[in-house]
C-alpha cells in the first residue's frame, strides 16, 4: 500500500467514525477504545499525557514563515488544501521538487493507524515533543509521514515528498522537523 492509498484509506476511515458518531445513539463524548486489526484484537495508541486542543486553527497558519523556510520550502507557496475532514495546506521547494502537506484532523485517534499497521510497510512508532508519534515510510525513502496525536482525538500529520534519490531520507527529516515546529508554534499559543 503506498502512502498516498494510506493517507485516503486515513480520511476514509475518520470519515466512517465521523458518520457513525453522527447517526449513534446519543451520549456524552467518549475517546475511541481502539481500533481493530487483522486478527481481530483491539490495537490502541498511547493516550496522551499532556494535550495541545488545536481545534479551530487553520493548517497553514500552523508553521510561521520563518519555520517553512527552515525546513528549506517557500512560504508563498501556502496552499489551503482543507475538505470537511480536515484541515490541511501544503508547501513547495523553490529551489527542488521537495513538498510539505500538513494535515490536521481534530476527530480522529491513531488508533486507526494502529490498527492498519499489519497493512504498513514501514510503521514506526516514536515520541515527538512528548506526544505519541507513527512514521510511516523508510527512513532513506522518496515520500514520508509522520503523525503525532496532539490529543487523544486530533491528529497531526506531515508528509514530505522528494523526487530526486539524491535527497532518500531528507522526507523523514523534514517531516519530523515540520511536526515539531507545528507542535512548538502550538504550544507557543497555548
Amino acid at each position: 500500500m503506498n502512502l498516498r492509498s494510506l493517507a485516503e484509506t486515513f480520511i476514509v476511515a475518520a470519515s466512517v467514525l465521523l458518520l457513525t458518531a453522527c447517526v449513534g445513539p446519543s451520549s456524552p463524548a467518549q475517546p475511541p477504545s481502539g481500533a481493530t486489526a487483522r486478527g481481530g484484537e483491539t490495537v490502541s495508541a498511547p493516550r496522551v499525557e499532556r494535550p495541545i486542543d488545536a481545534a479551530g486553527l487553520a493548517a497553514c497558519d500552523l508553521l510561521q514563515d520563518a519555520q517553512v523556510i527552515e525546513v528549506s520550502l517557500d512560504p508563498s507557496t501556502a496552499t489551503d488544501q482543507s475538505n470537511q475532514l480536515a484541515t490541511a495546506c501544503s508547501w513547495e521547494s523553490s529551489r527542488d521538487s521537495t513538498t510539505l502537506t500538513l494535515t490536521l484532523n481534530v476527530r480522529t485517534t491513531l488508533d486507526l493507524l494502529y490498527g492498519a499497521r499489519d497493512l504498513i510497510d514501514e510503521f514506526h512508532e516514536f515520541t515527538l515533543e512528548g506526544f505519541p508519534a507513527v512514521r510511516e515510510g523508510a527512513a532513506d525513502a522518496l515520500i514520508c509521514t509522520v503523525y503525532a496525536a496532539l490529543a487523544d482525538t486530533q491528529v497531526l500529520s506531515v508528509e514530505v515528498s522528494v523526487n530526486s534519490p539524491e535527497q532518500r531520507g531528507l522526507p523523514c527529516q523534514l517531516a519530523e522537523r515540520g511536526a515539531e515546529a507545528v507542535i512548538d508554534t502550538l504550544r507557543s499559543r497555548s
